[in-house]
């Protein structure tokens, strides 16, 4: 790799004879296929590419059109963007995705399930997947993704039952101060943490001190009686 003008090439790194690198350029031109494929006009995605200094080191976004979009209507749309990690050094593995971006505050989220997320070792067996069928697999189940979040918006929860929920099944997944971070949010829009640590107490009755605002939460979320059909959904959705 050049380090300047006119000056010599030097290596990056020194890789074993069983170690099979997959070019930048060549994630790039697959990508660029998988959009075509799927009939997606290139000059409509918006591109970024991201290097290290000497180029062992690839990352690589590209945004999908609008029509892509999930707006949860609060002003902040979720953009639906192709991800691919590579490297040339064996520093990290090839790892190909699709996910939602917010452009608020930078959070990837991963849509689907884990077989939209592909992790390729740098060995003798490794090829380059066909971006074509992990681009087909993940419109689709980001379309199921999008009738989740609506199905989730649409929802409307008993604030006892909140209470409830925030009490048993979410305390005892994610953990006292994570089950009372959640009741906050949906209490005041505002991130929190214990005020006193000690305080024996159920976890939405726990002592908070607030912090930052949470990008897209109200003030305080609607609530009004939902069927147990409805609660037992919010359960199996916030669980999985």
């Amino acid at each position: 790799m050049p380090i300047g003008p006119g000056e010599a090439e030097i290596p990056v790194a020194t890789v074993s004879k069983r170690y099979k690198l997959v070019q930048h350029s060549d994630v790039f031109e697959k990508a660029c296929e998988a959009l075509k494929k799927a009939s997606i006009e290139r000059d409509r995605v918006r591109g970024e590419l991201t290097m290290s200094v000497y180029g062992s080191k690839m990352a690589l976004t590209l945004t999908l059109p609008k029509e892509f979009d999930f707006d949860p209507g609060d002003g902040h749309v979720l953009k639906l963007s192709f991800h691919s990690v590579n490297s040339v050094d064996g520093s990290c593995r090839l790892r190909i995705m699709l996910g939602w971006f917010r452009f608020i505050c930078g959070n990837g989220l991963v849509v689907g399930t884990a077989q939209l997320t592909q992790r390729f070792t740098h060995n003798e067996y490794l090829e380059l997947p066909d971006l074509t069928e992990i681009l087909a697999d993940g419109l689709k189940s980001a379309e199921e993704e999008k009738q989740c979040l609506a199905n989730w918006l649409n929802l409307r929860i008993d604030e006892n039952r909140l209470a409830e929920w925030t009490d048993g099944p979410l305390r005892d997944g994610w953990g006292p101060l994570a089950a009372a971070r959640v009741y906050l949010i949906c209490q005041t829009g505002h991130d929190g943490y214990f005020a006193k640590p000690n305080e024996r107490a159920p976890a939405h009755c726990k002592s908070m001190v607030q912090t930052l605002h949470v990008p897209g939460a109200p003030k305080k979320a609607e609530r009004s009686p939902g069927s147990l059909d409805q609660e037992t959904t919010f359960r199996t959705n916030w669980n999985g």
